[in-house]
């Protein structure tokens, strides 16, 4: 016959048809690839695998679906980020609460430079929805990366100062120190 070979089925950058269908959101034909056997281990040039891609597409229907079947919140992009990181990076709430509260992934992941979820809240966009719901989901204000940079000095640096207010309140230091000396204020005036 005349059946498709969905495995075959790549363009001439080696892209599948499944991460087409991740990479437009289009969860009806994903459905249908895996109904007829396509696979749910492909990756793209980079090595991002499908959950990744249809999050970094930003598609919380697939994401959805593809955690529905099997999908593991638990690969690595080319960056070493989990589906989580790229979204909390993104500041995309909704895909986040689809990772956290669907017990998908934890606040403990950790990319290659000592980020967890609450740090890359801080260090992506400084989004305070995002920040609140994640401190509220076991969030940890005292992690440092690998650097040892904090939320505060993150929030510092991005000039957010509703950000520094928000962790004062919540207990953090307002005498942390960067590594050339300058407070939390300085920074935040000097990046504003």
């Amino acid at each position: 016959g005349s059946e498709m070979c969905i495995r075959d089925s790549t363009d001439i950058d080696g892209e599948t048809v499944m991460i087409a269908a991740c990479i437009k959101g289009n969860v009806e034909i994903v459905e249908w690839l895996v109904e007829h056997g396509g696979p749910l281990t492909g990756r793209d040039k980079d090595q991002t695998g499908l959950l990744s891609i249809a999050t970094q597409y930003e598609h919380p229907e697939v994401v959805k679906y593809l955690l529905s079947i099997g999908c593991s919140a638990q690969e690595r992009d080319h960056r070493n980020n989990t589906p989580l990181l790229q979204a909390v990076i993104q500041g995309n709430l909704e895909l986040v609460k689809i990772y956290l509260e669907q017990g998908h992934s934890s606040m403990d992941e950790v990319d290659d430079f000592g980020y967890t979820p609450m740090l890359a809240a801080f260090g992506a966009r400084g989004n305070i929805e995002l920040i609140t719901y994640l401190f509220e989901n076991g969030g940890n204000l005292h992690e440092r990366t690998h650097e040892q940079t904090d939320p505060v000095l993150m929030a510092a640096e991005c000039g957010r100062l509703e950000l520094i207010q928000w962790l004062l309140k919540q207990g953090q230091d307002a005498n942390v120190t960067d590594a050339r000396g300058s407070n939390v204020l300085m920074i935040a005036a000097q990046n504003n």
